[in-house]
């Protein structure tokens, strides 16, 4: 809600993790705001209409990264309320006007400071980063971003950081171990899908995409225990993990 009256230092994500006490504030709060919508619905009912429309479509990014994009929808229904609510106390026209006009002009000009950091995934990811170098997020999809474009040690120091920084971070480790794997570091990568095996054991893609690298390596009798792993977990494609298995049982009978 602040960077609703004063959008200033955007992020593509905000990882802020709240105390027991913010947290605590920060329901009571809304129960509080809540509760005085609900009673002066008669007398207020664009406060009402407001503030639920803010709670409702926020209510599906509840848990996930916060970020810019979430706010769209719901920040209409605060707009609402602020309008409305203006319009009520019937402010002199030209106080208005010259208000109206000047809230419009320091959000285009922080539109105009904003698009840059938009045009592409390296400044958009760069950007988050400046802003809070702890936001493992934004390392991660940074590190998406560099793999793709095949910088694979700065994608891999990416991984890293931020692994360091959230250890459970489980798509990073999965994404550091292809990394390694497509940068040639097979036993990196295998070091790193342990890792995220252990983070989450029931995700049948972690033990396949294991087996293709200890299949790469020659490493057979292994490669076949985690693609049986695989199965075991009911891995979508299954045609193609039958091939593989009798590939390798081939292989060992030779």
């Amino acid at each position: 809600m602040p960077k609703f009256v004063w959008p200033s230092d955007l992020s593509i994500c905000y990882l802020n993790p709240l105390g027991w006490t913010a947290a605590l504030a920060g329901i009571a709060a809304i129960v509080g705001i809540s509760a005085l919508a609900i009673h002066f619905r008669a007398r207020a009912p664009y406060v009402f209409v407001g503030w639920f429309w803010f709670l409702l479509l926020l209510l599906p990014t509840t848990g996930l990264v916060m970020a810019d994009r979430f706010s769209y929808l719901p920040f209409v229904g605060l707009s609402v309320a602020v309008v409305w609510g203006i319009a009520e106390y019937r402010p002199p026209r030209l106080a208005a006007s010259i208000a109206a006009v000047a809230v419009i002009v320091v959000c285009g000009v922080l539109t105009v400071q904003r698009v840059p950091a938009w045009r592409d995934s390296f400044t958009l990811f760069e950007d988050a980063l400046a802003k809070d170098p702890g936001n493992y997020v934004a390392h991660q999809w940074l590190g998406d971003t560099l793999s793709t474009a095949r910088n694979y040690p700065e994608a891999i120091r990416q991984y890293e950081e931020a692994l360091r920084i959230y250890p459970s971070f489980f798509l990073a480790e999965l994404n550091c171990a292809r990394t390694y794997s497509l940068y040639g570091s097979v036993d990196e990568a295998i070091r790193h899908f342990k890792a995220a095996a252990r983070l989450r054991p029931e995700f049948p893609g972690t033990y396949k995409e294991m087996g293709d690298t200890l299949f790469a390596k020659g490493d057979l009798k292994e490669a076949q225990s985690y693609y049986e792993k695989a199965k075991s977990l009911n891995y979508p494609e299954t045609t193609q993990l039958n091939e593989l298995l009798r590939t390798v049982k081939a292989a060992l009978a030779q």
